[in-house]
């Protein structure tokens, strides 16, 4: 949830996160959509886990968001490694395709926790990127979600 946005302070929202990493392994932070783009969701944690990378969705609602990180971060913590140009089952009516994340540093708050100092350190990333409604990804065409839109935060290995 955005909490900055109900009146918490940045150190609040941060001391939120380390307690929910501390309690279950991970956290999450969704941001809200604005005129340059949609709306999205990562994980925050999911780094301390042998170094693997956090995991960002975009353009779903935000309970759609939520149910698809907690499903990602369960079987992070029961030790699956997932990577860029993988494909994952996430017992869901559709497979969802993993991208590499090109800027990392958009996921702020997993940044803000874990990222070491300088551009090397940041902490990676990877996109969870769903299909439309007909099976095509977005880097298919015609790629048509009527609804929503989905941003890509990295370049696709099958295009």
């Amino acid at each position: 949830m955005c909490l900055v946005c109900d009146g918490w302070t940045r150190e609040e929202v941060l001391a939120q996160h380390l307690l929910a990493i501390e309690e279950q392994g991970w956290s999450h932070e969704a941001v809200e959509g604005d005129g340059t783009g949609p709306a999205f969701a990562y994980t925050i944690g999911l780094t301390r886990q042998d170094g693997h990378p956090e995991v960002v969705v975009s353009g779903l609602e935000p309970h759609v968001a939520d149910h698809l990180l907690h499903a990602v971060a369960d079987r992070v913590l029961a030790g699956h490694r997932l990577a860029a140009g993988g494909e994952v089952d996430l017992g869901l009516d559709v497979w969802f395709k993993l991208v590499g994340v090109r800027r990392p540093q958009r996921l702020v708050t997993a940044q803000e926790v874990f990222a070491t100092p300088g551009h090397a350190g940041l902490v990676p990333a990877l996109q969870l990127v769903w299909p439309d409604h007909a099976g095509l990804w977005p880097w298919e065409l015609p790629w048509r979600e009527a609804r929503r839109v989905q941003e890509l935060f990295g370049t696709s290995p099958w295009a």
